[in-house]
């Protein structure tokens, strides 16, 4: 009877080791300070098995961790776009990409008590079509996708409507999402607006009516678009992903 019981014990505890969660990946050593820097001279820096920042604010540094522009971390206490800080983490070993990004998610949950949540909300933006006139480009055999940027001169290779959509966002704070249905991939070459004329990060408020400003930079971006590629831009609402902060503290200084 007794060596049922303890069998039946030691199969219960296994059971429960078996279903603790795995410890999320942190940082060996890491200090968070108080930056008095002013404004302005906010930075960051990666390298295998570290990582520096220097004089950001929550919102920017939880941006970092989760991926994403500042625009699209929303929520939060007032002070997550005045208080700065500056983080000195290493980790174990030559952790990098996204498993440091994870770490710095385990920080920011542990100093800062940082509760989030992902959604995703439709968001004033573009779609990119083909233009009346048709493609000015022809496809290409698809293989691996290059896009680059120099003195405002976009050059890529084998590049689909989707990739060109995706980093157009990147680059101008406008939100462009590909909504041509063409899957081919292309060679092509566009002369960008100026960045002087480049617009303001767009809102995430879905009462908005407003795509963005049209005197701004998407207006300057969709006439290049149309002149060099066949291309055209659309108002309309676009799903964007964003992280709602539900909870944080000021962290106590080590």
């Amino acid at each position: 009877m007794r060596r049922t019981i303890l069998a039946v014990t030691i199969l219960q505890a296994a059971r429960c080791l078996a279903q603790t969660p795995p410890t999320a990946p942190a940082f060996e050593v890491a200090a968070v300070k108080v930056s008095h820097e002013p404004p302005g001279s906010d930075a960051s820096k990666s390298t295998p098995g570290s990582l520096w920042m220097r004089n950001m604010t929550l919102r920017a540094i939880s941006a970092e961790a989760y991926g994403l522009k500042e625009f699209q971390v929303l929520g939060g206490p007032k002070w997550l776009d005045s208080e700065r800080y500056d983080i000195d983490a290493k980790s174990a070993g030559a952790a990098q990409g996204t498993k440091l990004w994870v770490m710095l998610q385990t920080l920011l949950a542990d100093r800062f008590q940082l509760v989030a949540h992902r959604e995703t909300k439709l968001s004033p933006g573009y779609g990119l079509v083909v233009s009346k006139a048709g493609l000015k480009m022809k496809a290409v055999e698809p293989g691996k996708a290059n896009l680059s940027t120099h003195n405002g001169s976009m050059t890529a290779e084998k590049a689909s409507l989707a990739d060109l959509a995706k980093d157009l966002s990147r680059r101008s704070g406008i939100l462009v999402d590909n909504a041509s249905g063409i899957t081919s991939v292309f060679d092509f070459k566009l002369e960008l607006p100026p960045q002087a004329n480049r617009g303001a990060a767009p809102s995430v408020d879905a009462s908005s009516t407003e795509a963005a400003d049209p005197a701004s930079y998407a207006t300057a971006l969709a006439h290049a678009l149309e002149d060099q590629l066949g291309l055209k831009l659309e108002g309309r609402k676009i799903p964007l992903d964003v992280l709602v902060i539900d909870r944080a503290e000021k962290p106590v200084e080590n």
